[in-house]
């Protein structure tokens, strides 16, 4: 290990080391993990396996939850398994275990990034906000303002048509109140004067 270096990219592909630790035409078979030596030129790197090769396997011993990362696919033949252990309290340790067996390269990675999070703390959250409370409030009772206006305007009262509508002349005024609204944000500089449904304008 001391005559050799290795580099490993957890997340894709490992940067161009030259060799046969180089992005491949095919993008299938760039290497995931490398071997190079430590000193000497030219440097001769060897893939330990491609990225799309990468295969998991998690295992759980009570608290302690130990994953299993294999690539194969590599130079000659050669595979590399990756064990990640969990450690909350760890930040990451990288250590090379061995070669066993022959060109089968062993490794160690202890972290806090190994360990497993439940799928529900990845989910976005369900609650409803404020605002989203409001609105739903809002719409039912309306629905239920409408619909019981309706049924007593109709049973209640006998009205008919446009007549079976609650507060039907309030809200004939509807247009009229957000017309002279709308007038009177974009006419500052304007007062109106109301009479009846007409609106008269008298510039200050």
């Amino acid at each position: 290990f001391a005559e050799e270096r290795y580099v490993w990219g957890p997340c894709g592909d490992v940067l161009d080391y030259g060799g046969d630790c180089a992005p491949q035409r095919d993008g299938q078979s760039n290497p995931a993990a490398c071997q190079g030596p430590r000193f000497g030129e030219p440097p001769n790197w060897n893939s330990l396996g491609t990225a799309w090769s990468a295969t998991f396997d998690v295992e759980v011993q009570g608290d302690q939850v130990t994953t299993t990362l294999n690539y194969t696919g590599g130079t000659s033949g050669r595979s590399s398994t990756f064990i990640l252990v969990c450690d909350e309290k760890s930040n990451s340790t990288f250590a090379f275990l061995d070669e066993s067996p022959a060109l089968h390269y062993n490794f160690i990675i202890t972290s806090n990034a190994a360990c497993l999070v439940p799928v529900y703390a990845l989910a976005p959250s369900s609650s409803l906000s404020a605002g989203s409370i409001m609105l739903i409030v809002a719409v039912v009772l309306g629905t239920i303002y409408m619909l019981g206006g309706l049924l007593y305007n109709k049973v209640v009262r006998g009205a008919t048509g446009v007549e079976v509508i609650p507060n039907r002349d309030s809200w004939m005024l509807l247009p009229d109140l957000i017309l002279a609204g709308v007038t009177f944000a974009l006419s500052p500089c304007q007062s109106a004067k109301f009479s009846g449904k007409k609106m008269q304008y008298e510039r200050l």
